[in-house]
């Protein structure tokens, strides 16, 4: 009785692990690429009005990123041959010169093998711009010899409306003002000394939609 147990035992042990071998055996196939299909509207003037000629649409993810442009005038696209994943979708419209000026708010997207995304109408606006101010003295980029530790600027719109200001630490010799609209500026750029305007100095600026501006600002004593 005690040989028939373990023989059983053995025999029972043996069609276990030939089951799970035989389990196991059968891999799956992996599912093909997805696609992400989109549409878009350049604002309400179109992409001709807005002098918008190409709209890059990229997916990215920390480890792949699909970019891929397209005419304005098509108005959709399919992307092909996209890895499943989640992805950040990100839509940008670029003029002849290639600079982007128009933009639309990044959006998560799902992707799943061997489907479609229809991630729908994707609405672009104007892309803010930004200009890096920088400021020197009369006998230079000299801050400590001119006792100033920080520099105010203030930024005006062509209205004389104060649309931004931001402090920075005079050694670093320039700081970048963002989300500005496309439009002439009257940059002002201020330091105290001791509690009381001890420089101050102007200059103006013409951004473009999107455009990285730069502008210096010699700051005279008062």
């Amino acid at each position: 009785m005690r040989v028939n147990f373990v023989s059983m035992m053995m025999v029972g042990s043996l069609i276990a692990v030939g089951g799970l071998a035989a389990g196991c055996g059968d891999e799956l196939e992996p599912l093909d690429d997805g696609l992400v299909s989109l549409q878009w509207e350049v604002s309400p003037k179109g992409c001709k009005e807005s002098g918008v000629e190409e709209i890059e649409v990229s997916l990215e993810n920390s480890h792949f990123d699909y970019r891929e442009r397209f005419v304005c005038d098509a108005g959709r696209a399919t992307l092909a041959g996209v890895y499943p994943g989640n992805y950040r979708l990100y839509v940008q419209g670029a003029d002849k010169r290639g600079h982007v000026t128009f933009e639309a708010a990044a959006r998560s997207v799902t992707v799943r093998g061997e489907r479609t995304e229809a991630v729908g109408m994707v609405r672009l606006t104007a892309k803010p711009a930004s200009v890096e101010v920088g400021w020197l003295f009369a006998n230079g980029r000299v801050c400590g010899a001119n006792a100033v530790e920080r520099v105010d600027v203030h930024v005006y719109d062509d209205m004389g409306y104060e649309v931004k200001s931001a402090q920075f630490a005079c050694n670093e010799g320039s700081g970048v003002v963002r989300d500005l609209a496309a439009g002439g500026y009257l940059i002002e750029a201020s330091a105290q000394v001791g509690g009381k305007l001890a420089f101050q100095g102007q200059s103006e600026v013409k951004l473009d939609r999107g455009e990285e501006g730069q502008v210096d600002v010699v700051i005279q004593g008062k």
